[in-house]
């Protein structure tokens, strides 16, 4: 995988990255340029997650040259989820539940597909939250931390009402 650094990425930044990538036993190689340094991660890791990387500080980009099959289907069926809620709520009974943890896999990007789902009529929510992400066995990336749980509810709370929803 390449790692791109921001361009006004710090070295202690840079350092706590190729840390990362070294405690599972990559091999880094560094390309340091006039304004930019990129990392290159050798090795096959299969139960890394290179998602986490792409939320440290100072990180523009990661490039994975390989996708594990659960991400490569994910890529492969784009997600549709938000505008297929109406649909699916007209032509079945049962609850629209959305899970925006595992179809985002980046907690970044959890809340706004939660609130934008609750505005189009979703039911519920499964929503992941962990108090150390980065030590979950599998999928930190997209586990909330609980303050950024507890912020998500409270504009649930004040969105729900307006599409005449409400939050339990």
């Amino acid at each position: 995988m390449v790692v791109v650094m921001q361009a006004a990425a710090s070295e202690e930044q840079i350092r706590a990255v190729i840390d990362r990538l070294v405690a599972p036993g990559f091999d880094i190689h560094r390309s340091t340029g006039a304004s930019q340094t990129v990392l290159g991660a050798i090795g096959v890791h299969p139960d890394f997650d290179a998602r986490e990387l792409e939320l440290l500080a100072g990180v523009r980009e990661v490039v994975r040259i390989t996708q594990p099959y659960k991400l490569a289907s994910r890529a492969f069926h784009p997600a549709g989820t938000i505008t297929a809620i109406p649909v699916i709520k007209k032509l079945s009974h049962p609850p629209v539940m959305v899970d925006p943890s595992h179809a985002t896999a980046r907690r970044d990007k959890v809340a706004p597909i939660a609130l934008a789902t609750i505005a189009v009529g979703a039911d519920g929510l499964l929503l992941e939250a962990h108090n150390h992400p980065e030590k979950a066995l599998s999928d930190g990336a997209q586990f909330l931390y609980f303050d950024q749980f507890e912020k998500l509810m409270a504009q649930a709370r004040l969105i729900a009402p307006v599409v005449g929803r409400q939050v339990a």
